[in-house]
């Protein structure tokens, strides 16, 4: 679980200008947040997602949160081996549950 704070986003977007999310969002990641009508909600939303990811997996991965057709939010993972092991956990609920 990971918790940020709205105004925050919204104050970094306006300090970094078109620099910002750079660094921490997918070059798909950035149009779909600022499509909203909310861009700074949507921007604190997808990056709690994925710092909630990597606390539950490790900080070892690459994560991009896209959405389904239905606007319902989706998680994507670039995932990290070593040369003798690969592990990963991955824990899923239904939309109905």
């Amino acid at each position: 679980m990971d918790v940020l704070e709205v105004a925050r986003v919204r104050r970094e977007r306006i300090r970094h200008g078109a620099r910002f999310g750079a660094s921490a969002f997918t070059v798909a990641e950035i149009p779909a947040c600022e499509r909203t009508p909310h861009p700074a909600a949507r921007y604190a939303e997808f990056f709690a997602a994925k710092e909630a990811a990597w606390k539950a997996i490790g900080g070892s991965t690459q994560a991009e949160i896209a959405t389904d057709e239905a606007g319902f939010p989706t998680l994507a993972l670039t995932l990290f081996h070593t040369r003798d092991h690969a592990i990963a956990c991955v824990v899923a609920a239904s939309r109905g549950a």
